[in-house]
């Protein structure tokens, strides 16, 4: 058993167990997700990269993807949310 920080949601999924942000409008990426075909459908979406995998210098940690598949398709990503990334 473990205790959050304030902000933070328990989870127990694929991926294992911890604590995640619930942060409003993202959709986070299930174990697997990657490897998937994806449609050639342009409907943007920002993947922020998880901090436990990618060093980022500047903000946002994160890449403008053409579709969601496409977002969680990238190992580094650890959760969308939809329209292009903030500048």
């Amino acid at each position: 058993q473990f205790l959050c920080v304030p902000g933070a949601i328990p989870f127990n999924d694929g991926r294992g167990c911890g604590c995640r942000y619930d942060i409003p409008g993202a959709v986070f990426c299930t174990l697997g997700s990657g490897g998937n075909i994806c449609a050639e459908i342009y409907s943007p979406v920002c993947g922020w990269f998880d901090p436990a995998r990618t060093q980022c210098i500047r903000y946002p940690c994160a890449q403008t993807f053409s579709n969601g598949c496409f977002a969680c398709g990238d190992d580094n990503v650890l959760y969308y949310t939809h329209g292009e990334c903030p500048a």
